[in-house]
């Protein structure tokens, strides 16, 4: 008897700890996003700081404005309101929203429903979900347990299961990331599995489903691309996303949203470490034009100048990510710029928004970046609000990035002057016919044509790439491939940045398979006029000149057939962003036909509107090269192309003599002062070449042909060197620094770089490229 009292007494003390466990286990709410710790810390900036208190006080408002509608998209609002405020009022606007899900037969989309096999789940749904989760979080402890089991069995069978059984879960799972793993797969499987996590307490399984979510994150962000469907490598090696900077912002959030609700809900939880993470704030900074006003974005493919990125980094800073670039981003930001982004007067901003106090006047980055896996580069002036940044493209064409291989996007002086044309609504004719073709981009098509139509949809089988970065302050280059997109056309279509102090030279390299006729297109944003040689494009504070030097200039009046062999213009039409009416692009075209081409086209930026004094720029040529010289401010550069190097000859290699220099660089230039000796150079820049050689005196000399800028007689300025792993060059200089491709070496360590009286001797191994 004794003993059966002892044992039952075990049993119960047994399963009385157990529930115990199961009950410390299960969630306790609020604690996904809107936590009691974020609460409290936004209630006391509320009292101190007016831009967050006029925040809070729009989010009430609209939590106000809510009580009398049944939007499910915008519960969130009141859910917070009732964290924020206690005022039950809220939590019953929520609660009676929460209660009649079970009344809903289906939240799935009738286009996606008709699809083979049917998509049951969509981004609509996902943001429902979002919601959802948020409101059911807010007011758990206000609802009964019939309540929440009534909620939960409803959004199970609503949102979670679609969700999570179109997307994650066996044996229903329709898509892979080969096909679906772009924004769609973050939001549709984040958004059910926060909304599970949410419930898991009346639906046990959801623990274990939303952990599995959490833990496919990273296959996500280390997707490395599909050959045989050519879809393009998810993330570059170092941060950033190819669809655009809009989807980058929305693809990475929805994760990081889930990842911080798994945190916040699992204190003391280890996850995998997702390195992307830690450079997403540098992407969004590089990729960013600060200005007056709002910040502009980069805008290649599917994206808008307006866009933001914070969606993607707060909750990023949040999971303990500190980095200051995220604080200078957020400082930069107009808070009503971007509808998702991530403002004070939106729930999420208002709780995650860091303290910016410490925000750097300018980031602790470099003023050029290139993202060598997905083709993109950007390089600037400053960090400075209305400096100059220019943004190139060259890389995959698939789904949301454009067929714009090779194409810029110039900002001066606070405007994108040379833009983008856009998107608009994906199933507008407009979209699929303009905005994502060749035509509504800064690019070179041959015969009136761009890259193939099918490549929107089928992807380029051949991608471009960006190469060949050099920053060296008041110079700098990079390289874009476009031949790949372009190949059933070219066989060679290169096209080189030279920003060189206020002039960008964009030089192309051409070369088709048969005869016919190239033609340059550009899309102005402002006033643009045609004047004498130049196209001259205002806005605002913002002025350029675009100005064609090779293979001809433009012709120089309307009289065109006193200029026969000149460039000639014409104006075209495409829709407007908005498609409220149409804006006008150029297109400049040699009136003959030929096969290989060099174009060197000079973006001259001006100071100011009515800069008069500008650049003097003299074309030049000599055996197998051609050149200009330009003189501006007492300087003097002159530029060599080498007509020689751009692929025609095999084992020949490519010497010219060029002014006494003797080089076999694909292009070069030499800067001193007006009046100087050209022998006793300020600045050397040197591109693709092993060697210059002023008769026996050598300059530069490599086995490899290598990149560079030096800056010979200054003390404060660095040699910059690229083009191979592996470099062992001289060169006739006494620098203060020198970086190759990219990564400072230090003086005599390791026998990397040797100072010999006045050379220098570089021998380095690079690993990693």
């Amino acid at each position: 008897m004794i003993s059966d009292m002892i044992r039952k007494t075990v049993l119960f003390l047994f399963f009385s700890l157990l529930c115990g466990i199961c009950a410390d286990a299960k969630i306790k709410h609020p604690s996904l996003l809107f936590t009691p710790e974020r609460v409290e810390a936004a209630r006391k900036a509320a009292k101190s700081d007016s831009v967050i208190a006029r925040g809070w006080e729009s989010i009430i408002t609209e939590a106000d404005r809510q009580l009398g509608k049944n939007d499910l998209r915008m519960l969130e609002y009141p859910a917070l309101a009732y964290i924020m405020t206690g005022d039950e009022k809220y939590a019953a606007k929520v609660r009676e929203m929460l209660l009649g899900l079970s009344k809903s037969k289906g939240y799935g989309d009738r286009e996606m429903l008709a699809r083979k096999p049917a998509w049951r789940s969509e981004l609509q749904m996902a943001h429902k979900a979002f919601q959802v989760a948020m409101g059911y979080d807010a007011i758990y402890d206000y609802l009964t347990p019939a309540e929440r089991k009534e909620i939960a069995d409803a959004s199970y069978r609503l949102m979670i299961e679609p969700l999570l059984g179109d997307w994650l879960n066996e044996p229903t799972r329709i898509h892979s990331l080969n096909s679906m793993g772009h924004n769609w797969w973050t939001a549709c499987v984040s958004m059910g599995a926060i909304l599970g996590l949410a419930m898991s307490n009346e639906l046990p399984d959801m623990e274990a489903q939303a952990e599995k979510a959490v833990e496919s994150l990273p296959e996500w962000f280390d997707f490395a691309g599909d050959v045989i469907q050519h879809k393009p490598k998810s993330f570059d090696r170092d941060g950033g996303m190819y669809e655009s900077v809009n989807y980058a912002s929305f693809g990475v959030s929805e994760g990081m949203f889930l990842r911080l609700a798994w945190l916040n809900s699992h204190p003391g939880a280890e996850l995998e470490n997702i390195p992307a993470m830690e450079s997403l704030a540098a992407f969004f900074c590089h990729v960013a034009y600060p200005r007056t006003g709002m910040v502009y974005s980069m805008n290649f493919g599917d994206s808008h100048k307006n866009v933001t990125g914070e969606r993607a980094i707060y909750p990023v800073y949040a999971m303990g990510i500190e980095n200051p670039e995220t604080l200078w981003y957020a400082t930069q930001i107009d808070q009503q710029q971007f509808r998702e982004g991530l403002p004070y007067h939106f729930p999420m901003g208002l709780l995650y928004t860091p303290d910016l106090k410490k925000a750097p006047s300018i980031p602790p980055l470099p003023t050029s970046r290139l993202w060598k896996d997905f083709g993109w580069a950007t390089m600037r002036d400053s960090w400075n609000k209305d400096a100059t940044m220019l943004a190139v493209k060259s890389g995959m064409t698939w789904n949301h990035s454009h067929a714009d291989a090779n194409s810029l996007i110039l900002f001066h002086n606070g405007e994108d002057i040379i833009k983008d044309a856009g998107n608009c609504s994906y199933g507008k004719p407009e979209y699929r016919k303009y905005f994502f073709q060749s035509e509504a981009h800064n690019v070179v098509r041959f015969n009136g044509q761009g890259q193939p139509a099918y490549q929107q949809y089928h992807g380029s089988m051949l991608p471009g790439n960006m190469s060949n970065l050099l920053d060296g302050g008041n110079i700098k280059y990079v390289l874009a491939d476009g031949t790949g997109p372009m190949s059933h056309l070219l066989n060679r279509n290169f096209r080189n940045f030279l920003w060189m102090d206020n002039i960008i030279y964009v030089i192309d390299d051409l070369h088709s398979h048969e005869p016919g006729n190239f033609e340059w297109i550009w899309h102005p944003n402002g006033k643009a006029e045609k004047k004498g040689y130049d196209l001259e494009i205002t806005n605002g504070n913002s002025s350029v000149l675009i100005r064609p030097l090779y293979p001809r200039q433009l012709a120089y009046s309307n009289f065109v057939h006193d200029y026969p062999e000149d460039l000639y213009w014409e104006t075209h039409e495409g829709p407007t962003e908005n498609l409220n009416g149409t804006e006008t692009y150029w297109s400049f075209h040699l009136p003959g036909v030929t096969d290989q081409v060099k174009g060197v086209t000079a973006i001259i930026l001006k100071d100011s509107v009515n800069q008069k004094k500008l650049p003097v720029i003299e074309r030049r040529e000599g055996k197998n090269w051609i050149g200009l010289r330009i003189t501006d401010k007492g300087k003097v550069t002159d530029l060599y192309i080498n007509q020689l190097a751009d692929g025609r000859l095999m084992h020949l290699n490519s010497w010219i003599d060029a002014d006494d220099w003797t080089t076999d660089a694909y292009m070069f230039a030499v800067s001193y002062r007006e009046g100087g000796n050209p022998k006793n150079p300020d600045e050397i820049f040197i591109c693709h070449g092993s060697a210059l050689r002023q008769g026996e005196d050598v300059y530069f000399g490599s086995l490899s042909k290598l990149n560079l800028i030096a800056h010979t007689k200054s003390k404060n300025l660095d040699l910059q060197v690229c083009g191979q792993p592996r470099v062992n060059f001289r060169f006739k200089a006494n620098p203060s620094s020198v970086y190759v491709n990219g990564t400072k070496r230090n003086f005599n360590q390791d026998g990397e770089v040797i100072k010999v009286k006045e050379v220098i001797k570089v021998k380095y191994v690079d690993s990693q490229d």
